[in-house]
């Protein structure tokens, strides 16, 4: 699968929204904004009214409180719908119990590769204990969020290039701005591919395991950088119709080697990445 991932789509819109993307050309997939932080039964049915739209496309959405995840799934009952869960420090043992438990989930904000190796070990031991019992096996998105990460990351680079004795260093850490999170998601996206080609997939997909899906959150003035196969591209949904026909190709795949050289280097400026995620995920 490839296209377009809308994010924030207006949860509380019934009519119009919902029948706006149920005809929307190259929309993979939409996540809903979020729900508010208690029940609602009028969000309720429009999650409905989106997931009916997009018929088997997935709509990525969470309840308003984490404890009402499995009532709240319960309730709109459509087949779509994946549960929105922010990652967090336990997101490892989080996916693996909600691949246990037959959730379809999209785990949302990984910013290193570390911490995406984590969760996706994590849900495929799920979905292995799930196929130890004979059950079916739940689709799984993964996303990487380029935007906030970039966000960060730029901060810290131009701090430390004003303060830079001289141009040669202003220049080393010039070269790392707006490219991180690019380099994460190239990264991420090996690390998925290899592991949907090995004999532990292989064992889940003999027993009809979705492929998961990696969801990258990218500005959209930068599509084309992103695409890749089995990849699809979260960009705001205020922001769809304005936007340029999906971009497909490998370039995201093809850039591999560069981002993992890029990566590779950050320890030499002093800048651990994992912290950041942690900070990031901290701050969601």
């Amino acid at each position: 699968m490839s296209g377009l991932w809308l994010d924030g789509a207006p949860l509380d819109t019934l009519g119009r929204a919902a029948s706006e993307l149920g005809r929307a050309k190259g929309v993979a997939g939409v996540s809903c904004a979020p729900a508010g932080s208690e029940r609602c039964a009028a969000r309720e049915d429009a999650a409905r009214a989106l997931a009916d739209a997009l018929g088997d496309r997935p709509l990525s959405v969470g309840p308003g409180r984490a404890s009402d995840a499995k009532g709240f799934l319960a309730r709109v009952g459509r087949p779509n719908i994946l549960l929105r869960v922010p990652v967090r420090g336990d997101a490892p043992a989080a996916a693996r119990a909600w691949a246990a438990a037959g959730q379809a989930t999209h785990l949302a904000g990984l910013f290193a590769p570390s911490r995406f190796d984590a969760v996706l070990d994590g849900w495929l031991s799920g979905l292995e204990a799930r196929a130890a019992e004979g059950k079916p096996l739940p689709a799984g998105c993964f996303g990487v969020d380029v935007c906030s990460l970039d966000r960060t990351f730029d901060s810290i680079a131009r701090q430390r290039m004003d303060s830079a004795p001289t141009e040669f260093i202003r220049a080393a850490y010039r070269v790392l701005v707006g490219r991180v999170g690019w380099a994460v998601a190239a990264v991420c996206r090996r690390r998925l591919a290899l592991a949907l080609n090995g004999q532990r997939f292989a064992a889940l997909a003999a027993r009809r395991a979705p492929r998961p899906l990696l969801v990258v959150t990218a500005p959209p003035e930068r599509l084309p950088e992103f695409a890749a196969p089995e990849t699809v591209l979260a960009v705001p949904y205020a922001a769809a119709a304005a936007l340029p026909a999906v971009p497909e190709g490998r370039a995201l795949e093809d850039a591999y080697d560069d981002a993992k050289r890029m990566l590779d280097k950050l320890a030499n400026y002093q800048i651990d990445l994992d912290v950041i995620a942690g900070e990031l995920e901290g701050a969601a």
